[in-house]
């Protein structure tokens, strides 16, 4: 409470009024934002899964998707990065992953967005 009053003129933080949810945010950025959240809980789950502690960096991953979520993932690429620590981040369209002359170390589909990752030790 020594805090809360240095900020606010109330005598207690129970005295303040509730958060207002946020009411400007597009359709768009709610559908990137829960693509992101989808992406993220997938990455980690499978890191856990590999014995990959969450900390440790990842040299690569492309994530393979079609052509309508390609700008929605694209939006979201740095905050994917930086949350699963991954050092090289690609991100193609299923067309383009006939192009990979690597064989990479593991594969996994996220089913319900119908989008692949392709990871690289």
């Amino acid at each position: 409470s020594i805090l809360f009053k240095r900020f606010k003129k109330l005598k207690s933080i129970h005295l303040e009024s509730f958060p207002e949810p946020y009411k400007n945010i597009s359709d768009k950025l709610v559908e990137e934002g829960n693509l992101g959240i989808e992406i993220i809980k997938f990455l980690r789950m499978l890191k856990s899964n590999l014995q990959i502690p969450l900390n440790q960096e990842i040299a690569r991953l492309i994530i393979i998707s079609e052509e309508e979520n390609l700008n929605k993932i694209q939006a979201i690429k740095d905050d994917v990065k930086n949350t699963i620590r991954i050092d090289n981040l690609e991100i193609i369209t299923k067309a383009e992953k006939y192009n990979i002359k690597e064989i990479p170390t593991f594969k996994e589909s996220l089913g319900e967005f119908n989008i692949d990752f392709y990871l690289f030790e």
